[in-house]
């Protein structure tokens, strides 16, 4: 936990208004209980170290099965969490309303949509935080329009913003000119820096746990020109099995305020 402490108390100190956190992993072979206690003491310990000063946002990246992912939410209420991302996979909506409808806690979807139809069933079964991805949303006018649809049901924007710079400066861009955006995501210090470095002359500015909108022309970036070099076509392997459907391994991730 003393590492988990140092990450903490780092992200506090640069400035970050909130972080967010995983609380899922290295639990192979232990039992419901045990599980349901290890996650809540894990967030709890979070809490205790960051005090009220800054915001806690937990990200169940469809890990867990729904009863267990209710059970965990419910004892998580009295944390105030900001928000509690996927706790169940999307494909039945009727379920997700069901979730919702349980807990008070804020919840979190929608990085896999790819439609406004999807957001729109979401929002009426009771997410509060939309979750558009630009790069997978059909760009910078669909993620708009499920920005309105979040505002017409009185939920907040986060941008999904996973790995890629341009996905980054068209989330600040889009982020700026709505009135219901809540937090920009962004990365890992190490991947963070790897980001930085697919960049041409303009480089992401980063204080105080705030990020700077590029405001050159289009986006307000350009790539290196040698970031096929630095960063080459890989295939990642992907996997599905019973408690998970991502690929690669996760981290636990900073987010900061407009």
């Amino acid at each position: 936990m003393e590492l988990f402490r140092a990450l903490l108390l780092e992200a506090k100190g640069e400035g970050f208004t909130a972080v967010r956190i995983n609380p899922c992993r290295d639990m192979e072979g232990m039992a419901t209980s045990k599980r349901l206690s290890t996650m809540y003491n894990r967030i709890a310990f979070a809490r205790e170290v960051l005090g009220d000063e800054i915001d806690i946002a937990i990200e169940i990246h469809r890990e867990l099965n729904g009863d267990e992912s209710l059970m965990l939410c419910k004892m998580l209420e009295e944390l105030n969490i900001l928000f509690f991302e996927d706790p169940i996979r999307s494909e039945n909506v009727e379920t997700l309303k069901d979730f919702t409808a349980k807990t008070v806690v804020p919840i979190a979807a929608g990085e896999r949509c790819i439609s406004i139809q999807e957001f729109e069933m979401m929002l009426n079964a009771g997410m509060r935080i939309a979750r558009p991805d630009v790069c997978t949303l059909g760009g910078f006018t669909g993620s708009m329009k499920v920005c309105a649809l979040a505002e017409a049901h009185h939920a907040y924007i986060v941008p999904h913003v996973p790995v890629s710079v341009i996905n980054i400066a068209a989330s600040l861009h889009m982020a700026s000119v709505i009135p219901n955006f809540l937090i920009m995501e962004t990365f890992p210090p190490k991947t963070f820096k790897q980001a930085l470095d697919c960049m041409g002359d303009y480089k992401f500015k980063l204080k105080d746990g705030y990020m700077e909108i590029p405001d050159g022309p289009g986006w307000g970036i350009e790539l290196a020109d040698n970031v096929g070099e630095i960063h080459p076509y890989v295939t990642i392997p992907w996997r599905l099995d019973q408690h998970n459907c991502y690929g690669g391994a996760d981290t636990t991730n900073k987010t900061t305020e407009k």
